[in-house]
């Protein structure tokens, strides 16, 4: 399992908070769930778990893809939140995690 963290854009609803993500591999392709609560269209509301389909990394995933393919995919995910569509989405808690 990898860990990663994502660091939200200011002047938005994330402003400035600090997103927890776990990769687990060997699943293929690469399961990715938020473990801080997030308010965002790829991600589960009630379990954090990355909708494949959201990530063309995930959803276009092949034997030679790789995880560097998935987190440079997860960096897109800062400027989405600057969408006008995302950028006022009210968020859960600052230190909410899914269970």
């Amino acid at each position: 399992m990898w860990k990663g963290s994502i660091v939200s854009p200011p002047h938005t609803s994330f402003d400035n908070r600090f997103y927890s993500l776990s990769i687990t591999t060997p699943s293929h392709p690469p399961l990715v769930r938020f473990v801080t609560k997030i308010n965002l269209p790829c991600a589960d509301l009630t379990t954090g778990v990355v909708n494949p389909a959201s990530l063309y990394s995930l959803r276009d995933w092949t034997p030679n893809s790789t995880m560097q393919d998935v987190l440079d995919n997860i960096n897109g995910w800062i400027s989405s939140m600057t969408l006008p569509e995302n950028k006022r989405r009210a968020q859960p808690g600052e230190n909410d995690e899914y269970e």
